[in-house]
């Protein structure tokens, strides 16, 4: 996380939204939308409790999962898709381990995509990540002890599992949504427990808890960082603020999106606010702060509580994420996200 930027990828990545941008400018044409939901299967928790109260980041069968598939499709005059978006709520981590360490690919959703586009007939779904802070797909991690080294072959059936989860809906489960456009966004400061003294980042320097000679480096990158703000004279962040956008595109047609890693119980909590109609629960908009567990997870521990670090945060989130949440998804509604 300390790695400068590579100039050529963002060169790269700045001129492909450009093209992109500029695309959609010159396509863009009337539509009527249609949307629906479904469940999916793939999403699996991977906090598992074990009997000694250590979460272990590993397959839980049992565990809370957002399994809500929201669907909505675009369609022109003549009923040609336009666009299909659809999100589910699972990390695309399926091949971590396989051959090498990482690989960049477009994991599941690309898979789910390309059966998707073949079934409308034209390159038109879009994928949206939804509450997938603690899960990842089930097709590793079922019936397994550990989540394991996924294969293509992993990639083509979690994408297989959610193309055919969706294109019943787009058979016979879609409802036509009159538009009606808004959108609104919130800045809410999430509180950080107390940081540690100049004394303890350097106790954590020396003996850090740490699982392999690359976490370690940076760990002690980070906790060097903290002891030399302190050294200059800069107080450490006491909190972190969150952004959170919702954009309404109909009457009961809605995308929340949160500027985090969302946990289910998050994303539920989202899909509950809302008592009717459909509702897009995402992490990862807007930027990616850190991790937003529940305060329940807070007394647990497990990774998405600690990795705090990784963020250059200097301590843990505070509890009380559930009540700050409501109240931001209040001011949407104020403001018209309904």
């Amino acid at each position: 996380i300390y790695t400068p930027s590579d100039r050529l990828y963002l060169q790269f990545l700045e001129d492909s939204i450009v093209e992109a941008a500029i695309k959609a400018r010159e396509s863009a044409c009337e539509v009527t939308m249609w949307a629906g939901v479904t469940r999916s299967e793939l999403p699996m928790n991977r906090r598992k409790k074990l009997p000694n109260g250590i979460v272990d980041f590993a397959p839980n069968p049992d565990g809370i999962v957002y399994d809500s598939l929201p669907i909505c499709l675009f369609k022109d005059r003549n009923g040609k898709p336009v666009c299909l978006l659809f999100s589910v709520s699972t990390h695309p981590s399926t091949v971590k381990g396989v051959e090498r360490s990482y690989w960049i690919s477009a994991d599941y959703p690309g898979a789910a995509m390309a059966m998707l586009d073949k079934h409308l007939g034209s390159p038109a779904s879009l994928f949206l990540q939804g509450a997938a802070g603690d899960s990842k797909p089930s097709v590793i991690g079922k019936g397994e002890e550990q989540w394991r080294a996924g294969t293509w072959d992993d990639v083509t059936r979690a994408g297989e599992i959610v193309a055919n989860e969706i294109i019943p809906i787009l058979e016979n489960g879609l409802v036509k949504v009159e538009p009606e456009l808004g959108a609104f966004s919130v800045d809410m400061e999430l509180p950080l427990t107390q940081p540690l003294s100049r004394d303890e980042y350097e106790g954590f320097m020396k003996n850090p808890q740490a699982h392999s000679e690359c976490i370690l480096e940076a760990m002690k990158r980070w906790a060097e960082e903290k002891i030399s703000m302190i050294d200059r004279g800069f107080a450490l962040p006491t909190s972190v603020p969150i952004s959170v956008h919702g954009v309404k595109l109909g009457k009961g047609l809605r995308l929340i999106g949160v500027e985090g890693e969302l946990v289910a119980e998050l994303g539920l909590l989202i899909k509950n606010f809302y008592s009717d109609g459909i509702t897009y629960s995402m992490g990862y908009s807007n930027g990616t702060q850190l991790y937003l567990p529940t305060s329940r997870m807070l007394d647990e521990g497990g990774y998405e509580v600690e990795s705090y670090w990784e963020y250059r945060l200097p301590a843990p989130l505070a509890k009380g994420i559930e009540n700050i949440l409501s109240q931001t998804l209040q001011q949407l509604w104020d403001q018209g996200i309904r």
